[in-house]
């Protein structure tokens, strides 16, 4: 036994320093993409992998024997492994087939006797296929976590030491879905650490309760450790009914335990993953040598163009006799001043108002300038700049009208003329103006 598991821990190293050396002239495992924009890392291919670690069993100690005798117990041996993994899509889905040795050094001791637990009392055979899907890209970072989960085997005694197994036509396979979770750190292009745990699931029952006197049948005697119990009466006098081999998993009409007949167990794990076949770096981006710089010619400077109003005439409005209310007609006529005053900025405006002969001499000059500051007020709402406009009362038309006009007085008397000018001369004539 010892020397078996010696040869196996040696092995072990073996195959980890070839995997270390191999890391040393690896290929460098950082990449750029196409265009030599982005530094990504490099995506392995086919996985080799060993690994190491501590392997429990929890459970009956006997899976065999008497409910009386059953007691639950943890153990945690050494456990080696070896797997392949296969990309299936891209660097996201592998599937992983797995076998190693678990519970080595296992041997009969304290918790179980020759045939009573072949799981605990032997090592075990470990076959197994996952489905492992990474939770970050190997091109994204050096460190992966993933998920697993698919379908295995335990097979206890594989080396066929255990004589009572098969002498007592034992159950030695045990059929289990694995669920676990890991981390892989990669250390080059070709090699990576990881470090897992795991858990399985027991999907078949891998022991039988026995009658007291068939249990005692292969073990020590019991009327030497305790004359009076039931295991050394049932011994004696094996007709007795509370003797009799009860069938598995029966409860007892006092409500005592049943009889276990499954186990659980799960593992921690470290290891080394060795690449093959992953894309190889792309080659070093070519050097192109720069241009000389071009020297272009001076700039030829235009001098700039004085802007001038070519506007030549808006729009007048008109009002009704004493109004200074703008009418429908008027509001559309100053709509078509603003469009023109808005594509013409270098032009600006005098706003002169105006009243007929009968209007001023009822309502005097006021009224002319009211007229004015109206139309001034529109075109400032509607976005004309208050420095573009120049208010001027230019008080009764001339020449003056016949008063006795049926429309009291001259129509186009009363009225308030937009008179365009370049916005350059503007202040000049405003100061003429008023001079």
């Amino acid at each position: 036994m010892f020397s078996r598991t010696l040869s196996l821990a040696l092995g072990f190293v073996l195959v980890t320093a070839l995997g270390l050396a191999t890391s040393a002239q690896a290929q460098p495992y950082r990449t750029l993409d196409e265009d030599g924009s982005t530094d990504r890392y490099s995506v392995p291919g086919v996985r080799l992998g060993v690994s190491a670690g501590l392997f429990a069993y929890n459970g009956p100690n006997i899976l065999y024997g008497t409910v009386d005798a059953q007691d639950s117990v943890t153990k945690a041996r050494l456990g080696v492994t070896a797997h392949v993994s296969f990309p299936l899509v891209r660097d996201r889905l592998y599937l992983r087939t797995t076998a190693g040795l678990l519970n080595i050094g296992a041997d009969t001791d304290e918790d179980a006797g020759p045939g009573q637990n072949p799981f605990l009392t032997n090592e075990v055979f470990l076959g197994e296929g996952d489905l492992l899907v990474n939770l970050i890209s190997y091109r994204r970072s050096s460190l992966v976590p993933y998920v697993f989960t698919g379908f295995g085997a335990l097979v206890a005694d594989p080396f066929g030491q255990d004589e009572f197994i098969d002498a007592l036509d034992r159950d030695r396979t045990a059929y289990f879905i694995p669920a676990g979770v890991g981390v892989d750190i990669r250390v080059s292009r070709n090699v990576s650490f990881y470090l897992e745990g795991s858990y399985r699931f027991i999907l078949n029952e891998v022991g039988q309760e026995l009658s007291p006197s068939v249990a005692n049948a292969f073990g020590d005697d019991p009327c030497a450790t305790d004359p009076e119990g039931m295991e050394c009466k049932c011994k004696k006098f094996p007709e007795k009914p509370e003797c009799k081999e009860k069938p598995p998993g029966e409860v007892d009409p006092e409500g005592e335990r049943s009889f276990d007949e499954r186990f659980r167990t799960g593992g921690l794990a470290a290891g080394f993953n060795f690449g093959f076949g992953g894309a190889p770096p792309p080659p070093p981006p070519v050097v192109v040598p720069p241009a000389p710089p071009v020297v272009p010619p001076p700039p030829v400077i235009v001098p700039p163009q004085p802007i001038v109003c070519d506007l030549t005439e808006l729009n007048a409005i008109y009002f009704e006799y004493g109004s200074t209310s703008l009418t429908d007609d008027a509001r559309d006529l100053l709509e078509n001043n603003v469009q023109l005053l808005r594509e013409h900025p270098e032009c600006c405006l005098f706003i002169d108002g105006y009243t007929d002969t009968s209007e001023y001499d009822e309502f005097g000059m006021p009224l002319a300038g009211q007229r004015a500051q109206v139309v001034y007020d529109y075109y400032l709402d509607r976005g004309i700049a208050a420095d573009r406009m120049h208010v001027r009362n230019r008080g009764a038309s001339f020449p003056p009208c016949d008063k006795e006009d049926p429309e009291e007085g001259c129509r186009y008397g009363r009225r308030v003329e937009s008179i365009p000018l370049d916005c350059s001369n503007f202040l000049d004539r405003i100061g003429a103006d008023r001079n």
